[in-house]
């Protein structure tokens, strides 16, 4: 072979090779486009395995992604995925550092006035409904002193209303105002 057979040849070798692993790429990223626009008819196990199927893909077939109709969709679902992932560590990493700085309280404290199985005790309960009752009797007790307040205000103007018409003279009206967009509008006529 010549030298130029040998360069083609080389050439065509490697384009081969490239297109094969572009093609596994696409094709894959075709399978997850497709698992994608079907995902809301499976169960939660589905999705938890497409979840993790998604998140181990490798970089060619997430490339591959963004040719595909629909692949954008799939890389934003991804994004979001690994944000949700970055943000559950975060929070187990504060809980855990808090609760190594005393942040949150110690279990022997947070057992305190709970009983074994985790409810909470009868004296605490008991409290909490005494104290909630004592909330409703004063909003209960301020609502009854409004409304017969604004009922004995209604009955005292109906009352002097009709000692009005019994005496013959009428209550004078109060004069009703005219909107400004009225008065506007007479003006512009």
């Amino acid at each position: 072979m010549d030298k130029e057979t040998t360069v083609q040849t080389k050439f065509h070798d490697f384009l081969k090779q490239r297109n094969s692993k572009t093609n596994v790429a696409m094709q894959k990223a075709q399978k997850l486009v497709n698992l994608y626009r079907v995902l809301n008819d499976f169960g939660p196990d589905f999705v938890t395995e497409y979840n993790v199927m998604l998140k181990e893909c490798s970089e060619e077939v997430q490339t591959a992604l963004q040719a595909l109709v629909g692949g954008p969709e799939v890389r934003q679902y991804l994004e979001f995925l690994k944000s949700e992932d970055q943000k559950q560590e975060d929070t187990e990493n504060s809980a855990s550092n808090s609760q190594q700085a005393g942040w949150l309280p110690s279990p022997a404290e947070e057992q305190k006035g709970m009983e074994t199985n985790g409810e909470i005790s009868s004296d605490m309960w008991s409290n909490f409904v005494k104290e909630q009752d004592a909330k409703i009797t004063k909003m209960m007790d301020e609502f009854r002193q409004e409304q017969n307040e604004t009922l004995t205000r209604l009955m005292n103007q109906v009352a002097s209303s009709l000692q009005a018409k019994k005496d013959g003279s009428a209550p004078a009206v109060p004069k009703t105002e005219k909107p400004e967009y009225l008065e506007i509008i007479e003006e512009k006529k």
